[in-house]
């Protein structure tokens, strides 16, 4: 492939295709040096960087993870298409927005839950706590009243 072909393939960096990949940059990198995907080093700002085609990507996701690539990579990395360029329908946007308003009161009820817990746990401790501040007390009292009598006192109860 030529190096300004860019109408036949996009070229990705490492970045952007664990973006589109959903995995980390790191997973990536440790199968571009391991050889499972193919890439090539281009000079970047900072130095060489990697540049991945978004096909090569696509196979290698499909292959390594059976699941396609995230939804924007074959018209951009980075930048989703804009309402004017979308596809979907308004009854396809409404039925995506209905499932995202779910697992929102889903991801909701969770954290209630977890707070409701978190009192529970935190009214327990506090409980137990201050029957072992009342034992401390009366411990405390004991000694106290038993050190104001004498040795043989104490020692045979008198």
């Amino acid at each position: 492939m030529e190096a300004g072909d860019t109408e036949t393939a996009q070229r990705l960096t490492l970045a952007m295709a664990a973006k589109v990949a959903g995995v980390s940059e790191v997973t990536l990198r440790k199968h571009l040096k391991a050889g499972r995907l193919e890439a090539v080093k281009t000079a970047g700002r900072y130095g060489a960087e990697w540049a991945i085609d978004v096909d090569t990507l696509a196979a290698f996701v499909r292959k390594q993870y059976s699941r396609e690539l995230g939804r924007f990579a074959a018209t951009t990395a980075t930048i989703p298409p804009t309402a004017t360029e979308s596809t979907e329908t308004p009854s396809e946007v409404r039925r995506r927005l209905e499932e995202t308003l779910q697992e929102l009161g889903r991801y909701k009820a969770i954290a209630e839950t977890s707070q409701d817990a978190a009192a529970d746990v935190e009214r327990i401790l506090k409980e137990q706590l201050a029957e072992v501040r009342a034992e401390r007390d009366a411990a405390r009292a004991e000694a106290d009243r038993l050190r104001g009598r004498g040795f043989w006192s104490r020692l045979f109860g008198g």
